[in-house]
């Protein structure tokens, strides 16, 4: 399945209280054109975020840059209860803007039990104003989102990705996937590196991360091209083979099929970008 463009923000934010029980609740790989904020409050859910695979737990944020392929599953949890904040870049003063990208580098971010309710506190009052909508209330939402910006970026930190024993080989694998993303990733190669049935690997790998091995793969190598196409000179047929396309036509139909853009496109595009700063 391909990646949906979700670009359902009609406003420049968005504040959401969800509380999940008793069902299962799970979102297909999407993007958007705007930062989503994923603050879990109660139990935990399983996140694929660009070419990583991890569990949030209480007191636990995920920072989801615009354009970053990204799912969501509560799984078995009987109760989860998240906040979620999305918002557009030019909805923030222009001094909180450049807070936004440590944030994007971090994506991940554990709440420490010390200020926990402070963030709790901020997140609350944001979602309360929300909900309000009275007079004024863009103004209260606008400074109280950029002061929740600017206290996460104190606590900026990554937090290892937490996983459950059972999945312990699924990590692994991912982990590999990550490491050696230019090399032979087939089924057959490693069902036998990490020593497991094929069919098995096939179907846990879609179990704990919510998306097939092979569509991971994929993220996982256009993930780097994309870093190369934006800090390299190479070719598109050097950077095809870089990270494991044989075929720079394919490579350019897989890469075209996730951005909805040629990587030679997205090279101009970047280019373009810089000579404007």
């Amino acid at each position: 399945m391909e990646p949906v463009l979700r670009d359902r923000l009609f406003n420049d934010v968005f504040v959401n209280q969800n509380i999940v029980t008793t069902r299962r609740k799970t979102t297909h790989v999407h993007y958007h054109n705007f930062y989503e904020i994923y603050y879990q409050l109660e139990g935990y859910t399983k996140h694929f975020l660009g070419d990583k695979i991890f569990v949030s737990k209480k007191d636990m944020l995920v920072f989801i840059p615009p354009y970053a392929h990204h799912s969501t599953d509560s799984e078995s949890c009987s109760k989860c209860s998240r906040i979620l904040i999305q918002f557009k870049t030019n909805y923030l003063p222009e001094e909180v803007k450049p807070l936004v990208g440590l944030l994007s580098d971090a994506k991940f971010i554990y709440i420490p039990p010390n200020s926990a309710q402070k963030i709790e506190e901020i997140a609350f009052r944001l979602k309360k104003e929300y909900e309000k909508n009275e007079e004024y209330s863009d103004y209260i939402i606008k400074f109280c989102l950029a002061e929740f910006i600017a206290v996460l970026c104190r606590l900026k930190c990554d937090f290892p990705p937490s996983q459950a024993d059972s999945a312990e080989v699924i990590y692994n694998i991912s982990s590999y996937i990550r490491k050696h993303y230019d090399s032979d990733l087939s089924l057959e190669f490693l069902s036998k590196k990490f020593f497991i049935n094929k069919d098995y690997l096939s179907k846990k790998f879609r179990n704990v991360s919510g998306i097939g091995i092979n569509q991971f793969i994929t993220y996982v190598r256009i993930k780097n091209a994309e870093e190369l196409l934006r800090n390299t000179t190479l070719s598109i047929n050097e950077i095809a083979h870089s990270v494991g396309y044989k075929d720079s036509n394919y490579f350019s139909k897989v890469f075209k099929e996730i951005n909805n853009i040629s990587p030679h496109a997205f090279a101009k595009l970047r280019s373009s970008k810089e000579e404007t700063v």
